[in-house]
């Protein structure tokens, strides 16, 4: 006895690819190369912080940044709970002075992490960033 009843495949369906959510970045003030950042990790340019929450903040490694990218570190989780990332910005090349990365420490309950960036002339030079091509000097993923 032979049994003729076919089983239908219950294959699912291949599923779309999941697209990778692009990072929105603002600046705590203009001039901290937020849109250059933001080019460079392929993000949303928010421009300056007004309250809207953002994935990142950009800052530069000033004092007077810094106070403006704890208050809206502060702000943005007291009003959300969500942390953001800082993307500090050298103003110097040779890395972050004690006092600045004193600041950052203060900062540190309103962050999700602190990154800092190398300062690149061609960057700072610059006034149409483009990290599109091969010798434009951004960091490579």
């Amino acid at each position: 006895m032979t049994n003729d009843v076919t089983r239908q495949s219950t294959v699912p369906p291949p599923r779309e690819p999941k697209r990778r959510q692009r990072v929105s970045v603002a600046g705590v003030s203009g001039g901290v190369r937020t849109t250059t950042f933001a080019m460079a990790i392929d993000g949303i340019d928010r421009g300056v912080f007004v309250g809207r929450p953002v994935d990142v903040l950009v800052c530069r490694s000033t004092a007077e940044s810094l106070q403006r990218a704890g208050q809206a570190a502060q702000l943005q989780t007291e009003s959300t709970g969500s942390r953001p990332l800082f993307a500090v910005t050298a103003t110097e090349p040779g890395g972050l002075s004690r006092a600045v990365s004193a600041r950052l420490r203060l900062t540190s309950a309103y962050t999700a992490r602190v990154v800092t960036v190398p300062l690149v002339r061609r960057w700072q030079d610059s006034t149409a960033p483009t990290c599109r091509t091969p010798d434009s000097g951004c960091p490579t993923r």
